[in-house]
This record gives C-alpha cells, sequence and structure tokens, in this order.
C-alpha cells in the first residue's frame, strides 16, 4: 500500500493542476487532503508532509492511497448514513416563524397558551 511521490502520484494530474484544485476548493477537509496531494506530488516523504499540515503520517498515508487509487474525487469524505431528521421539510421552514411567536409568547409571560397556539397551528 505504498503512495507513489512526484510524477508518479496522479499521473493523471500536473502540478499546476492540483494547485488549480486548491484554490478553488471551498470544503475545508479536501482542501487539506489537495495540499497533501501538491506536496506528494512536489515528492515529500509522509512525514515531511505530516509535519507541515499537522497531521499523522497514517493519516496522510490513507489519504493520498485513497486519492491515487479511486481518484481524485476521495479528496471528499464519502456520504455516511445518520439517523433520520426528526422534523420533515416543512417543520424545519416554519421553525423560523415558530421561534419568533414562541420569543414573543415568553415576552408577554404567557408561554403555556402560547405554545399550544403554536402546536395547533402546525
Amino acid at each position: 500500500m505504498d503512495v507513489p511521490r512526484g510524477e508518479e502520484f496522479l499521473p493523471g494530474y500536473t502540478w499546476k493542476d492540483l494547485m488549480k484544485l486548491y484554490r478553488k476548493e471551498k470544503d475545508p477537509k479536501a482542501k487539506i487532503r489537495l495540499l497533501a496531494a501538491i506536496h506528494r506530488k512536489e515528492g515529500l516523504t509522509l512525514r515531511e508532509i505530516g509535519v507541515r499540515i499537522k497531521y499523522s503520517s497514517r493519516t496522510i498515508k490513507d489519504w493520498l492511497h485513497r486519492m491515487h487509487k479511486e481518484g481524485i474525487h476521495r479528496r471528499y469524505d464519502k456520504k455516511r448514513p445518520g439517523r433520520p431528521k426528526k422534523l420533515t421539510d416543512e417543520q424545519l421552514e416554519d421553525l423560523p416563524q415558530v421561534k419568533t411567536l414562541f420569543h414573543q409568547c415568553e415576552k408577554k409571560d404567557r408561554q403555556k397558551r402560547c405554545t399550544l397556539q403554536i402546536c395547533h397551528r402546525h
């Protein structure tokens, strides 16, 4: 599971290509991973890259190996399944209005009655 260095690393991409991707990238994790890829393209060791970007050489190796074997798109994390949302999209849309109503009721010290009104509206 050795990760090549220099031109052998990500052979379909030049150093300039990686720099362009790095400059355009908005995702902070992907940006760090691209920086590691740039350093590897420059021929740095895993340890040297780790010292420069403050991650363990094992983590660097995992990132670079994934990118080299599976493609540059692996600079992003894979989507993982999580717990389903408790609120529907409609409820999430209504949330700012509900919060405003609740705070208005809170100021008038009628929390219990207003909470019931809010619940019946939604």
